[in-house]
């Protein structure tokens, strides 16, 4: 009978690489430099944790660290392949920049994925479209606890509506009524007088 290996925890890391847990600990959490860690001492750790195959405990880093880095990207339509293009996007920025995305999706309901972003100390939530669900209310309660929204892409049908000038929250989007205008533009330059759009 095989018997599964005792994880590598960081005090075998630090071990073998003749450093204090703490210089260990700050090596691997990306603060080196903050912490003054010359670069041949922080290489000897990083080797030493390669060597031993060291997987570091996020919960357990959460848990210590004072923001948990946790983003959640929340997709309103799994079917708008605008939004899952921008989600896997925002995804691939979220892991370059240090910060570890939790992805949602509306079909499970909104409630169980506010729930899943408290249980995992969600700092801020990235909302790839919007629910009708999604109102002043709800922005309100995000805020309520210190989680800061954004909406990526296009909020609602109605980019005048009133709700969206109402809310508490960043949005990114792009203007697509001045984008026709441009192509319409363009295509009249060209001396085009037939135009076809296809939705």
């Amino acid at each position: 009978m095989v018997h599964p290996k005792t994880p590598v925890t960081l005090q075998d890391v630090s071990r073998e690489a003749k450093v204090c847990l703490n210089t260990a600990a700050k090596v691997l959490a990306g603060q080196a430099k903050i912490a003054r860690i010359s670069n041949k001492t922080a290489e000897r750790v990083r080797k030493a944790a390669e060597k031993l195959g060291y997987v570091p405990n996020i919960m357990a880093r959460n848990l210590r660290a004072k923001n948990s880095r946790n983003i959640a990207v929340f997709i309103s339509d799994m079917t708008d392949y605008i939004y899952t293009e921008s989600c896997h996007r925002i995804v691939e920025k979220l892991y370059v920049n240090d910060y570890f995305p939790i992805v949602s999706i509306a079909e499970i309901g909104l409630e169980l994925c506010f729930q899943q972003w408290l249980q995992n100390r969600i700092e801020g939530v990235i909302l790839c479209g919007t629910t009708k669900l999604i109102n002043s209310d709800f922005i309100d309660r995000l805020h309520h606890h210190h989680i800061l929204p954004l909406i990526a892409g296009c909020a609602f049908h109605d980019p005048d509506a009133p709700l969206l000038r109402s809310l508490n929250v960043s949005i990114v989007t792009t203007d697509n009524h001045l984008g026709i205008q441009l192509v319409i533009q363009h295509l009249h330059e060209q001396g085009k007088q037939r135009i076809a759009f296809i939705t």
